[in-house]
């Protein structure tokens, strides 16, 4: 069953462009009536991609039910995103796209709404922030990184999100005082990395990526599938980077 989601999305584990397991997505009522769908063709050719976005019944899908049915083809592994809406069932990994790179920080979101008070490590995360972890089942160029094995055993998994930064914070932009979201977030993670850098303009990829994430709060940091390795905290990534010496239970500024 859903509520309110925005657009329905379905991939499942063929290589971009190359799928011929035609899979198709459903939105149906209590009693088996299909009130929106997507039915694309995938004959080898085409993505690992079916969407259902605004119909007749708007984004007013409370009651309603997703199905998944699987046309013609093998099985693959498959991921279903309901934009911000909320499913009776659901398993994690919903993070994907550019933010799961390797190389890239995926950054979670907590509110500094309001907030007069250090972060400490215990606060909730904002309910709309993606988990993870990513599982990736093809190299660049396509070839499979486990042929013959494309269901939930195979590929291999990134550790995603990496860190968590604020949103809810203050923006002179006109519609964004406050700002909500990882939209927020990853910006935020951002300027603090740009802080790290104009201290230490030399500091390699890897020195910044262990500052940001070593020191993340809650201390000691240790990545679990929502806030990647903890809450950034600018004064003990400088502090890190900088040679100095994190203390374990520290009184921070975010």
């Amino acid at each position: 069953m859903i509520t309110n989601p925005g657009v329905i999305t379905l991939f499942w584990s063929d290589a971009l462009g190359a799928s011929a397991n035609d899979y198709d997505l459903y939105v149906i009522d209590s009693v088996g009536n299909i009130v929106d769908f997507s039915e694309n063709y995938q004959t080898g050719t085409q993505d690992p991609y079916e969407a259902i976005g605004v119909s007749y019944y708007g984004n007013n899908y409370a009651g309603l039910w997703i199905a998944i049915n699987k046309f013609d083809g093998l099985d693959r592994f498959l991921h279903l995103n309901a934009s911000r809406g909320k499913t009776q069932y659901a398993t994690n990994g919903e993070t994907h796209g550019h933010a799961t790179v390797e190389s890239a920080f995926c950054v979670s979101a907590v509110s500094a709404y309001s907030r007069t008070t250090p972060f400490t490590g215990v606060e909730t995360l904002e309910s709309f922030t993606s988990d993870g972890p990513r599982r990736v089942f093809y190299y660049p160029d396509g070839t499979a990184i486990t042929p013959g094995n494309l269901s939930s055993t195979g590929g291999y998994v990134r550790l995603k999100p990496d860190i968590t930064a604020a949103d809810g914070v203050k923006c002179a932009t006109p519609g964004f005082n406050p700002f909500h979201g990882t939209s927020a977030a990853a910006p935020h993670a951002a300027a603090i990395t740009a802080l790290l850098l104009s201290a230490k303009p030399n500091a390699t990829a890897a020195q910044i990526r262990k500052a940001l994430t070593k020191p993340a709060l809650p201390a000691p940091a240790v990545w679990n599938d929502v806030a990647g390795y903890g809450i950034v905290m600018a004064n003990l990534a400088l502090k890190l980077l900088s040679g100095g010496i994190v203390p374990i239970y520290p009184l921070l500024l975010f």
